[in-house]
Parts: structure tokens; sequence; C-alpha cells
């Protein structure tokens, strides 16, 4: 099938995690417990997205979001890459474009839009994997 048109994104060695607009859980239903700085001015619209620290980083993220009782420093190397918000009904490129003005609105810097883009053919594809 020819990929053109399709959106694409960098596959993220993070872990996923869903925002309900007041909370974290992972993808099975597992809490997160952030400090309540990295939420702050959050929207509370639901975001679909992972807890990132970095390119091959992945247990640095693990050791600093799987606590109860969270640390503020590591938590404070933790960004949130959104790329979704699933509780509009919209088709994703509408939900990619108000995703986009949302959080453009938001004053924090530990989320932010997970950068997308539209394929341009299998050669673009190949070259992007």
């Amino acid at each position: 099938e020819d990929p053109t048109g399709w959106i694409m994104s960098e596959k993220l060695d993070g872990v996923r995690c869903f925002w309900t607009g007041s909370l974290m859980f992972s993808r099975n239903g597992n809490r997160f417990y952030p400090p309540k700085f990295f939420t702050k001015n959050w929207p509370n619209s639901q975001l679909d997205g992972e807890l990132f620290t970095g390119r091959g980083r992945f247990y640095e993220t693990i050791y600093a979001i799987k606590k109860n009782t969270p640390i503020d420093e590591e938590w404070r190397k933790v960004k949130y890459l959104v790329f979704d918000c699933p509780g509009l009904n919209k088709p994703f490129k509408q939900r990619i474009k108000a995703m986009e003005k949302v959080l453009t609105e938001v004053d924090s810097p530990y989320i932010k839009c997970h950068a997308h883009r539209e394929c341009k053919g299998f050669a673009d594809l190949f070259e992007e994997l």
C-alpha cells in the first residue's frame, strides 16, 4: 500500500502515558504519581503520549516514574511528548491540529507536542525508518 499522505512520527523509547485531564496512567491502567509542579497548568483534556527522558534513557525514565512517592529531581528530566487527543471525536489530522493549539497555550516546560508529518511516499518512509 502506498504510504503517501500517511502521518508519521518518530518512535520514542519512552513510557506510554495517558493523561485524563487530572491523572496519569500507563497503557495497562497503572497510575503514575508525578510531582505537582510537573502537571501544573496542563489542560484538562485527555491526552496520549510518552514520558521520555531522551534517546537511550529508557531505564532512567522507568526509574523516575514508577515510584508512588515522586522525586522532584528525577521528574525534572522527564518530558511528556503528546501524540494524540483521543477524547476528541474527530479524524486524526484534526486531533493533531487541536492538540497543537491547546499545547501552545500551556505554560509548562514538561509537556509538548511530538512532531508529526505527512509521508511523501516510499522513499520518504524508508529514509525516516
